[in-house]
């Protein structure tokens, strides 16, 4: 990875926490960099902080501890939308994506 795409991964984090403490102060950006960081030890094998393991209890107490974390996050995302035309979190046009329900 190089520097512009950490640059970015914060603005993101950032972002992210700005919407999400507005619903609950727990989410602030070292929460949501925590959950994203986890995340991609998940699903990436290759990791920057080593992928996570089911074998390992460490990973999953990790895991385990987030999931609440997660489901609240989650929630204060599909009842607090940030998609209006344009996303507030990740800048960009999204419209193309939401469909009526």
């Amino acid at each position: 990875m190089t520097r512009m795409d950490y640059y970015r991964l914060d603005v993101f984090d950032k972002k992210v926490a700005e919407h999400a403490s507005q619903y609950n102060s727990l989410f602030d950006e070292e929460k949501i960099k925590r959950l994203r960081e986890s995340r991609n030890r998940c699903i990436h094998p290759q990791a920057r902080l080593g992928p996570h393991n089911s074998e390992n209890v460490i990973s999953r107490r990790t895991i385990s501890t987030q999931l609440n974390d997660i489901q609240l996050l989650a929630g204060i995302f599909l009842e607090h939308s940030v998609i209006e035309g344009k996303s507030k979190v990740i800048d960009e046009d999204v419209s193309s994506f939401h469909q009526p329900m």
